[in-house]
C-alpha cells in the first residue's frame, strides 16, 4: 500500500528524510500522504550506534510536523514485529 509504480495516485509522494551527524548516517524516516487528511509513516530506523540519544524522536517529530503542514489531521504508523 505504499507509493509504488502500480498505485499511480501515490507516484512521487514518498518523502524520505535522512539524519546525519559528522557525515555518518544516523537514521531515516519515510512517510507520505494517503489523501488530503491522512498521513502514513512507513519506516523509522536509527543506526544501532546512535540509539538512545533521542534521534528517533527527532525523526518522528519532523515527519509528523511535515505531514501536519501538508494537511494531515490523522497519521497512521505501520509496525512490524520483526
Amino acid at each position: 500500500r505504499s507509493p509504488n509504480k502500480r498505485e499511480s495516485r501515490y507516484f512521487g509522494k514518498l518523502n524520505i528524510k535522512v539524519l546525519r551527524e559528522n557525515g555518518q548516517l544516523v537514521g531515516f524516516v519515510a512517510y507520505y500522504m494517503k489523501n488530503f487528511f491522512l498521513g502514513q509513516l512507513l519506516f523509522l530506523a536509527v543506526n544501532p550506534e546512535f540509539r538512545g540519544k533521542g534521534y528517533a524522536q527527532q525523526l518522528m517529530k519532523y515527519a509528523i510536523d511535515d505531514m501536519k503542514q501538508m494537511g494531515a489531521s490523522m497519521i497512521t504508523l505501520v509496525t512490524r514485529t520483526s
